[in-house]
Order: structure tokens, then C-alpha cells, then sequence
């Protein structure tokens, strides 16, 4: 695998030095899925679509359904302002992680024959427009998703209120199409956390005939 460079998205600075998210809305967010039907727990065995499968060792929330995108599976442990948990089946050239109509934070999309530098910039993008800012990534290096060559990753950004957000991607173009493994989280306590369980979950990568 070549050398790859850090893949920057440069932002201007709006938002504070806060260091902490509001305990309010972290229980709003937490009441919302713990208490909305479309929430389920899963564990164990985990479909990707018809794409891959992986091994969950932790239980987590399957919170999906408040995801506009149906090609990407949305999961939580301990609500969406403290961890997530992207992993998209294969996403065909035009097609992308996020949907978004704010124009400041364009809609990155897959293109054809992406090369390695491209698809980290695509995830980087992608995080981008979740709304972090200085979104950012290191440390590229090459991986196996499902038995074949991929690309892991770790990224760095902030939230909109300051709080440091650490995160860590692997993904693999297989057969034109681009699988995505993205996880995202406070880099205080919540992503040291989960670190070895989404390194378990990257290397369970099981891809289908």
C-alpha cells in the first residue's frame, strides 16, 4: 500500500473551548432512545445488509431508524451524543453515508475508482457534514476488511460546542462499491472506552459471497 498523507478539512473556528456537553441534552437524547419503538438491542451475529457481517461483543442500541440514509446501520451504547457507531453496506458510486440539505456542509458522495487518499477524504468529509468541525485524519495504514485490502484510520475533530471528538475508520472497495466502519466519540473516557471493542468488530469483518 502506498504512502498516504493526512487528509485535513480545513474549517473556520465558530464554536467555543467547552470541554463538556450539556447534561440536559444528553438526557434528552438518552430518554429519546431508550423510549422510541424503533430502538432495539443487538448483539452478537450483526448483518451488514447483504454486504458483510460482523460480531458484536458489547450490546448495543440499534438506532437506525433515526437515520435518514437505510444503507447505513446507526449504533449506540450510551446515546447519540456520547458514542456512534456507523457501518454501511457497499456504497455505489453517487451514493453516501450522510444526508443533508444544509449547503454550508456539501454531501460527500462515492466516485468512481476511488483511490486510497480519496476514500479517506470521503470519510473525513462525511464527518464534516455530521457538523464537526476541523474534521481530520492520521495515521493511515493498510488493513484487512473481510479478508481483503483495506484502509484504517484515525480522525480528530471537535463538536460544535468545543469537546474534543476522537474517531477511527476502516474501510475496503470491494467490487466498485466502498464498505464503511466509522466510530465516533468524545475522546474523554467514551472513545478509550469502546476502542478495543470496535478493533474486535473491525477484524470480525465477514464479507458475503
Amino acid at each position: 500500500m502506498s504512502t498516504l498523507q493526512t487528509v485535513r478539512v480545513n474549517r473556520s473556528a465558530t464554536c467555543s473551548s467547552a470541554k463538556v456537553i450539556s447534561k440536559f441534552a444528553v438526557l434528552v437524547a438518552l430518554i429519546a432512545v431508550s423510549a422510541c419503538g424503533g430502538a432495539t438491542a443487538v448483539t452478537g451475529n450483526f448483518p451488514i445488509g447483504s454486504a458483510y457481517n460482523v460480531t458484536l461483543q458489547k450490546t448495543w442500541s440499534n438506532i437506525s431508524l433515526f437515520n435518514l440514509n437505510r444503507e447505513v446501520k446507526y449504533l449506540t451504547i450510551d446515546g447519540p451524543l456520547l458514542n456512534n457507531f456507523y457501518l454501511t453496506q457497499g456504497l455505489a458510486v453517487g451514493r453516501s453515508i450522510v444526508r443533508t440539505t444544509v449547503k454550508s456542509r456539501p454531501m460527500p458522495v462515492v466516485k468512481r475508482d476511488m483511490s486510497e487518499t480519496e476514500l479517506a477524504e470521503f470519510v473525513v468529509d462525511t464527518v464534516a457534514a455530521f457538523g464537526y468541525e476541523g474534521a481530520a485524519s492520521t495515521n493511515l495504514r493498510p488493513a484487512k476488511f473481510g479478508g481483503v485490502d483495506g484502509l484504517r484510520f484515525d480522525i480528530t475533530a471537535k463538536s460544535d460546542s468545543g469537546l474534543d471528538i476522537l474517531g477511527i475508520a476502516q474501510v475496503a472497495l470491494v467490487s466498485d462499491k466502498v464498505h464503511v466502519m466509522l466510530f465516533l466519540a468524545p475522546g474523554e473516557h467514551y472513545y478509550p472506552t469502546l476502542l478495543s471493542e470496535i478493533d474486535y468488530v473491525f477484524s470480525s469483518a465477514t464479507l458475503r459471497p
